[in-house]
């Protein structure tokens, strides 16, 4: 277990994956403003139950375990986007 952690965590380790949905861009750049989950809920017109979900699968998708850990990532991949408009524009 403990060696499948350091694995999972591991900074330097490139995985592909799909790219994020756009209400996945705005939870984690809301996210990453400093802002929690009830707050998020309430901008984003959804049940705080939900953002949470919504975190925790951006945690499983990066590997990270909890929120720090997931911005932290989040701004030393360039995972953010400047404006949530450019989030909106791209589908």
């Amino acid at each position: 277990m403990w060696i499948r952690l350091m694995y999972t965590t591991c900074p330097t380790r490139k995985i592909e994956m799909k790219p994020l949905t756009v209400r996945e861009k705005q939870v984690l750049w809301y996210l990453c403003q400093g802002m929690k989950e009830e707050e998020i809920g309430q901008r984003m017109g959804r049940a705080t139950r939900t953002i949470q979900n919504s975190v925790k699968r951006l945690g499983r998708i990066f590997h990270t375990r909890g929120k720090a850990q997931l911005i932290e990532h989040a701004k030393t991949n360039g995972l953010l986007k400047p404006t949530l408009e450019e989030m909106s524009s791209d589908n």
